[in-house]
């Protein structure tokens, strides 16, 4: 089997906008905590290159581009895997809501960069093995949703090893990064940056990467003390903790093998209408004001209609012991339920497609007002993910 990793800085190098909040006006040029681009190589019956992005989402155009990157530099026949981490904080990849435009300059540049990380990556033979553990994980992210549980808040760990030397860990956990005030004058990789940072000078020598799960309905917003830089170093720092725990209880590696199922299908998404849905009396003031303003958002998205019709791309890895359903929704938590064991989702992954709420949502939200799939969709999402 062959491996190689590599990572690369993309911090803007001009003043961009952010993308993530509606009410960002101006733009910046300062960074803290560095955005990052980091790959993962895995060679064996299949090719597949792990991409991982701090960027909000890239939509499937934007990720043909990075693809053909990709295939130029190391060959036509491997499949990349791109995840963004959902940073809110960075320049747009992506087009979504009818009001989201990718900034053309910073596609360009992060495209550069891709090539020059993946030009600069050194491949190796080696046997390779693999573990996993998890645990319920609340200290960072918690449900915004009244009413709703913390029961699939869920922090997983792979670790990767040539012979018995650990080599790489896939860090995966579902919440929002949105610790920093809407506003902050600078680009964060918010929280995950610093999990990873602190990780990687715990662990020299070791290749970290973060993959954001199903975290549609979960954020900082009950477990942040204030909105400050300093309290994004802090929790992720307390993330990187929980890490270390799992670091020291490694189940037994199983042999690394590769066995990947791709599937493609389209989706006619369609508006939903704000007067079907009236808000719980049990709703907060922010999940009012929230609702509120997706009622306006859906004015634009009427105007760009083209936006809502999907053509979706669900990537099934299974690495050892261990099954990851790659996907390209802002998925609901409550998903989790239907995993196998060891199944582990991961969204803004393939494409960005926008809120999945709970299959019956008993609730009107932000999140339920603006995902445009069916019922028929998301059974669609259950059986791919309950196949055999």
């Amino acid at each position: 089997m062959k491996y190689g990793h590599n990572a690369i800085c993309i911090n803007p190098n001009t003043m961009m906008m952010p993308v993530g909040y509606i009410e960002r006006q101006n733009p910046i040029s300062t960074t803290k905590g560095d955005l990052y681009a980091r790959a993962f190589y895995l060679e064996d019956s299949e090719k597949l290159c792990f991409i991982t992005l701090d960027s909000l989402g890239v939509c499937s155009l934007v990720q043909k581009l990075f693809e053909t990157t990709v295939k130029e530099v190391l060959g036509s026949d491997v499949t990349l895997i791109l995840s963004s981490s959902h940073t809110h904080y960075a320049p747009s990849l992506t087009q979504a809501y009818g009001y989201i435009k990718t900034n053309d300059s910073y596609v360009k540049f992060v495209q550069s960069r891709l090539r020059a990380m993946l030009m600069n990556m050194k491949i190796r033979d080696a046997h390779l093995t693999i573990d996993c553990n998890q645990m319920n994980q609340t200290l960072i992210g918690r449900s915004r949703i009244s009413g709703n549980n913390d029961d699939y808040v869920i922090l997983h760990l792979l670790r990767i090893y040539d012979q018995n030397h650990r080599i790489g860990n896939f860090v995966i956990y579902n919440c929002h990064p949105t610790i920093s005030d809407a506003q902050v004058a600078h680009f964060t990789a918010d929280y995950i940056g610093v999990t990873l940072e602190t990780l990687s000078k715990s662990h020299p020598g070791e290749f970290f990467m973060f993959f954001q799960g199903p975290a549609g309905d979960i954020s900082t917003r009950f477990t942040r003390k204030n909105r400050t830089y300093e309290e994004v170093i802090r929790m992720g720092r307390l993330l990187a903790d929980s890490v270390n725990v799992m670091m020291k209880h490694a189940p037994k590696p199983k042999e690394l093998n590769l066995i990947r199922k791709r599937y493609e299908f389209a989706i006619e998404g369609k508006l939903k209408s704000a007067e079907q849905f009236t808000i719980s009396p049990q709703a907060s003031e922010r999940e009012i004001s929230e609702f509120e303003h997706a009622k306006h958002i859906l004015g634009d998205w009427a105007s760009h209609p083209s936006l809502l019709h999907q053509q979706i791309t669900i990537d099934v890895i299974r690495l050892g012991l261990s099954t990851l359903y790659f996907h390209p929704f802002e998925l609901f938590s409550s998903y989790t339920r239907y995993l196998p064991v060891n199944g582990i989702l991961i969204g803004y992954s393939q494409g960005y497609g926008g809120y999945m709420s709970d299959v019956e949502p008993t609730y009107s939200s932000y999140e339920t007002l603006l995902e445009i799939y069916s019922e028929q969709h998301k059974q669609h999402l259950i059986d791919i993910i309950r196949a055999k």
